[in-house]
């Protein structure tokens, strides 16, 4: 634990570790002021529910994608880099944030059964959209291509955004599948091939 984290910090790392580690259903706020070393009362003045909390951690997550992808494409030296570093960052994603996506999917059955949840969780994939869309868009028009006629860069993000949370599914389904982040090399060896670039960054 942080000492200098913030109370509403601490609460929402144990959170976090409650959640993953026992869901949902077996988590109470009880047990995650517990484990953030606070009153449960503290914990109240900050959330009033478990499902306002795992709101508030979906939500910063998310919006850590969003500034991690700005940051690193934002890097990016030519249309080349744009590529290579947007797939090879759902790769290290894939790799790296296991609790995220146990999380994401925790609010996804709760925004099932709750509509106030799943519009604020739609509210959420909103901002990730536009961001992944724009993205997109800047990709397209940085390398020239000629696109289709009915090329929506909207549509685009949006599969790539299901792409990258069905891969997560099947990670967490089986850590062992390989297959699934080789899935991510797979894609950039099709656009090499179809010479979309064909010299990405070491």
């Amino acid at each position: 634990m942080d000492a200098t984290a913030s109370p509403e910090q601490r609460i929402l790392d144990a959170a976090a570790r409650c959640l993953v580690s026992k869901g949902y259903a077996g988590t109470s706020l009880r047990q995650i002021a517990a484990e953030a070393g606070v009153a449960l009362g503290l914990l109240h003045y900050y959330f009033r529910s478990k499902d306002d909390l795992l709101l508030a951690l979906v939500s910063r997550t998310i919006r850590r994608n969003i500034d991690s992808l700005h940051n690193a494409l934002g890097a990016a030296r030519s249309s080349t880099e744009h590529l290579h570093l947007g797939l090879q960052g759902i790769r290290r994603d894939l790799e790296r944030n296991r609790d995220d996506h146990v999380l994401l999917l925790e609010l996804v059955v709760l925004a099932l059964r709750k509509p106030a949840i799943a519009e604020k969780l739609r509210e959420l994939y909103g901002e990730l959209l536009e961001a992944v869309t724009v993205e997109c868009r800047r990709a397209v028009e940085e390398l020239g291509v000629r696109a289709h006629p009915e090329f929506n860069p909207r549509v685009l993000a949006t599969a790539l955004v299901g792409m990258h949370v069905g891969l997560a599914i099947q990670l967490l389904l089986d850590p062992g599948n390989r297959a699934a982040l080789r899935g991510m090399d797979a894609i950039t060896g099709i656009l090499e091939a179809t010479g979309c670039y064909s010299d990405p960054p070491r």
